[in-house]
C-alpha cells in the first residue's frame, strides 16, 4: 500500500559548501539519493520555533490503575516534541500505558540511565512503546533498561537517522526491539540485550507497515534465551548484524555470531575517534 509521494522522506542538514552544482553538509546521509527514485530537493528550514537547552531529571513516576488491563490512566510520562539539545535522565517510570518517552521532532536529545517498569496496558498493538523515537534525528538512548514492555527500543515511520540505542537491556518483553513500520534509516542498536531484536519486512501488519528500517547496523546485540534476531535488508539497502549471539538469521551481512566483535561498543569507538 506504500506509494511514492508518501514516502518524500526529509532530512535535516547544515550546508558546509556550495561549488557550482555540488553541496557539501555536516553530517553524511543515511539513503542515497538518486534519480532514478526521484532524485531529492533542498530547503531552506527555519527551526527557531523549537524549545532548546531543556531536560527531565531525577523523578520516579508511577500511575495509579484499577486492573491489570486498565488502559483509563497515564500512557507516556514525557514527550520531548520540537526540542533541540535536551534530555531526560535518572527517571524511573512505574505503570504507564506507553513508556517513558516518545521523542517526536525532536535533535540531539540523550536519554540515559532510565528504566521503564511494568506497564499497565492490555498486551496489544500501540502499546507499552518504553524508549521510541516517533520523528527526530541524532539521538541518543544509553544505559537504560525496560521490563514487562513490548517495543522497548524502537523507531516508528520514516525516522531518519542517525539515532543510537547503546548499552541498554529489556526483560519480559511481549514483542521485538529495532525498527518497527515504514522504513526508518541509519541506525545503531549497539549492546542492547532483549527478547527479539529484528530488522525485517513486516507486509500489510498494522496498518500497512512493510519494510520496517535500511542501514541499520546491529551490534553486539543479544537475544535471551527463545528470542531472536532476525536482520533482513530491502532491495537497495545494506543492513548488518556483528557479534550478535543467539539465533540469528536473515539476508543482511552478518559477521562474528557468537562472539564479541571488537570494539566492545562501535558507538563509543566512534565518539572516541570524534572527540578524543
Amino acid at each position: 500500500g506504500w506509494t511514492a509521494s508518501s514516502y518524500a522522506i526529509p532530512y535535516e542538514r547544515t550546508i558546509t559548501a556550495i561549488d557550482s552544482n555540488r553541496i557539501t553538509v555536516d553530517i553524511p546521509f543515511v539513503q542515497s539519493i538518486t534519480q532514478e527514485y526521484g532524485g531529492g530537493e533542498i530547503y531552506r528550514f527555519d527551526p527557531s520555533f523549537r524549545i532548546r537547552d531543556v531536560g527531565v531529571e531525577d523523578l520516579f513516576l508511577t500511575s495509579a490503575y484499577k486492573s491489570s488491563v486498565d488502559e483509563n490512566h497515564a500512557e507516556t510520562a514525557v514527550h520531548m516534541e520540537n526540542v533541540e539539545d535536551g534530555w531526560i535522565r535518572r527517571v524511573t517510570t512505574r505503570h504507564y500505558a506507553r513508556g517513558l518517552v516518545t521523542i517526536n521532532w525532536a535533535f540531539r536529545v540523550t536519554i540515559e540511565d532510565c528504566a521503564v517498569l511494568d506497564p499497565i496496558s492490555q498486551i496489544t498493538g500501540g502499546r507499552r512503546y518504553s524508549f521510541e523515537i516517533n520523528k527526530g534525528s541524532f539521538n541518543l538512548f544509553q544505559r537504560n533498561y525496560a521490563r514487562n514492555g513490548r517495543h522497548d527500543y524502537v523507531t516508528g515511520s520514516r525516522v531518519t537517522g542517525p539515532n543510537v540505542f547503546v548499552d541498554s537491556y529489556a526483560t519480559k518483553t511481549h514483542s521485538d526491539n529495532g525498527p518497527h513500520h515504514r522504513y526508518s534509516t541509519g541506525l545503531l542498536f549497539d549492546n542492547i540485550l532483549g527478547g527479539d531484536i529484528r530488522t525485517r519486512n513486516r507486509g500489510a501488519s498494522g496498518t500497512g507497515h512493510g519494510w520496517t528500517g535500511g542501514q541499520v547496523m546491529f551490534w553486539n546485540v543479544e537475544a535471551e534465551r527463545g528470542f531472536e534476531v532476525v536482520n533482513d535488508e530491502p532491495l537497495g539497502t545494506r543492513n548488518w548484524s556483528v557479534g550478535t549471539k543467539g539465533t540469528a538469521f536473515g539476508n543482511a551481512l552478518f559477521e562474528l555470531n557468537g562472539q564479541d566483535a571488537l570494539p566492545r561498543s562501535l558507538f563509543y569507538r566512534q565518539l572516541e575517534d570524534r572527540v578524543g
